[in-house]
């Protein structure tokens, strides 16, 4: 037998995962600043194992943090949940305990004219400054290159060792944790950028597991003949990930090591539970999910095209003023003048002010007024991702399933009192807050009267944002009137 033959063998005894997996929604790769493919150099960004661990460690110190909000204490601060994975996942001081490998298989390109028309791909095709002494617009497709549905690719999670410490070994409820939290993170993230408005997703298929119920649960994902049913088993596997982040917990109590780094991160960062969480977590009063089975027919690039849709704030007005989205009723200038004659009419400057929230769906939310060139939208928040977000399922049948997830963090009530809206063509500006206070919100998939709430705070928007978003996809998906 070869070196490399009995290497293999040895690699193959430590790997606890296996999975194949394809992309069912393009994929963006390269990060929101960079491109995806260099012109110059003509070299595509492919998946990146850096970009999976990012995500993977993400969902795990939010599972983390959910389980130890269970136990009555609130962790905000994400270096502190870093050390308490950084255990086993690595970190500063320590080496991971598990390792990842890549192969690529199959690698498509997507056609730009297929996914330009989508909202968020609109925006990134729009040279920067620096990017116009170098590229005119028509070099775009040459640098928006996604990668394809179809694309196939496996990844493998070896255990490289089960000593945490000295003589201190991880059991099989630590291994459960990692796997179904790696697993969490394909499924409602995926790979790439773009992640929040669908982009990058994968259909997942275990083909070797250490813990054999964690193919069971996904398989019964996919399984899922209806919404019911899909509702049902992305709770269950959700809920054992929680459970097995509550036994890490466990294992860290009962680990001299581990205790000691969980009581001095509980004793400096840990505020009472009765407080408001800043960062998210999985607990069922901070995170929702809905789903909505996708009409058949529907292309990938369509449905992205209406979850970019669903959280602009022009279709928000369109869907409150015509129960339709611009996918029905195209927009023109007349209908939107007269729209907004209407409705001032009735709110008056509230109308303008900001009433439609939109700003929890991400950070920079701005423009330029062509007339005026002043700025128009919000400003006062550089970075800040979106606390809805949106997954796409296709299951067993073909059947496309948006889930559309959200997370209720309290970090707003810190960050609005920073935040302007500009508005009526950007001469006139007012903080968020007080229009929160002064104006209200307004609430489109309300169809009586009473669709305006004044004071609002932060649950009431998040809940009208959430709610919208997914009337207005919905709305979208049905297509032509």
């Amino acid at each position: 037998m070869s070196f490399s033959n009995i290497q293999e063998r040895l690699l193959d005894k430590n790997k606890i995962l296996d999975v194949e997996l394809i992309l069912i929604s393009p994929a963006r790769i390269g990060g929101y600043l960079g491109r995806p493919h260099s012109y110059s150099l003509k070299i595509l960004e492919t998946i990146r194992i850096s970009e999976i661990k990012g995500v993977w460690r993400w969902w795990t110190r939010i599972l983390t943090a959910t389980a130890l909000h269970g136990r009555g204490y609130i962790i905000n601060d994400y270096n502190k949940l870093d050390e308490l994975i950084s255990l086993i996942l690595g970190g500063e001081r320590a080496s991971s305990l598990f390792d990842i490998s890549l192969k690529l298989n199959r690698i498509n390109k997507e056609q730009y004219d297929k996914v330009k028309e989508i909202p968020r791909i609109k925006l990134l095709s729009k040279l920067k400054s620096e990017e116009r002494r170098k590229y005119k617009d028509r070099d775009i497709p040459n640098l928006e290159i996604l990668l394809s549905p179809d694309t196939e690719f496996e990844i493998s999670i070896l255990l490289r060792s089960r000593e945490i410490e000295k003589d201190v070994f991880i059991n099989d409820d630590v291994i459960s944790f990692v796997l179904y939290s790696f697993v969490i993170a394909l499924l409602f993230s995926g790979v790439g950028s773009i992640l929040t408005r669908g982009f990058g997703k994968v259909k997942i298929n275990i083909t070797k597991s250490y813990i054999v119920n964690l193919k069971t649960d996904l398989e019964n994902i996919y399984n899922s003949l209806n919404e019911d049913e899909l509702n049902k088993n992305l709770n269950n596997i959700i809920n054992k990930s929680i459970n097995y982040a509550n036994n890490y917990i466990n294992f860290l109590e009962n680990t001299k090591g581990g205790k000691i780094i969980l009581n001095k991160i509980i004793r400096e960062s840990a505020i009472p539970a009765i407080k408001q969480t800043r960062i998210p977590i999985l607990d069922s009063n901070h995170f929702k999910f809905k789903i909505l089975k996708v009409p058949p027919n529907k292309r990938i690039e369509e449905i992205l095209k209406c979850i970019g849709k669903s959280t602009l704030k022009l279709e928000w007005k369109w869907y409150d003023y015509y129960g339709v989205t611009t996918e029905q009723k195209p927009f023109t200038k007349r209908d939107y003048d007269r729209m907004t004659e209407e409705r001032e009419k009735i709110y008056g400057d509230d109308y303008y002010s900001g009433i439609f929230h939109t700003w929890m769906l991400g950070m920079p939310r701005k423009g330029i007024d062509p007339d005026t060139y002043k700025t128009t939208g919000y400003e006062g928040i550089e970075r800040r991702i979106s606390n809805i977000a949106f997954t796409i399922i296709k299951t067993s049948n073909n059947v496309y399933y948006i889930v559309e997830y959200g997370f209720l963090t309290y970090d707003w009530t810190d960050q609005i009192s920073n935040l302007k809206y500009y508005y009526d063509k950007g001469e006139r500006e007012k903080y968020v807050v007080n229009i929160l206070n002064e104006d209200g919100i307004l609430d489109p998939t309300i169809k009586s009267e009473n669709r305006i709430k004044k004071p609002a705070n932060i649950q009431d928007v998040f809940n009208t944002t959430f709610n919208t978003c997914f009337e207005v996809l919905k709305t979208c998906l049905e297509g032509k009137k």
